[in-house]
């Protein structure tokens, strides 16, 4: 029998700056996450193959003076990168396959207040 080589890798990275500005704190900053292919269960019928895949994320906010507020604007999945975070062969049964994609490229806006101490 002859066995294969696989490798998986998985990771996160995240780099962030933040500088002074107009009385607050500006930063700007970005993430990535990283999944090497892998199978969604242990019988890893060609349907259940999910292919490597990279999502990165942006963020650029600021933060008024003594961190009392906050305002940022976002982009997650940056380059609409498609892949699925669930699949499953149920051809056996009742011949369907199931397949939950990853959200597509989306962006906001987000403000937050900070109340007591």
């Amino acid at each position: 029998m002859r066995r294969s080589s696989t490798r998986s890798f998985s990771g996160n990275l995240l780099a962030r700056y933040e500088f002074a500005v107009a009385g607050g704190t500006a930063s700007l900053q970005a993430d990535a996450q990283h999944s090497s292919s892998f199978c969604f269960t242990v019988l890893c019928a060609p349907v259940e193959r999910e292919r490597a895949y990279t999502v990165a994320n942006a963020r650029i906010g600021f933060a008024g003076p003594a961190d009392r507020w906050d305002i940022a604007l976002f982009v997650n999945n940056l380059f609409a990168e498609r892949y699925r975070v669930y699949g499953y062969d149920n051809t056996l049964f009742d011949g369907t396959v199931a397949g939950v994609y990853a959200k597509p490229r989306t962006w906001g806006l987000t403000g937050t207040v900070h109340f007591g101490a």
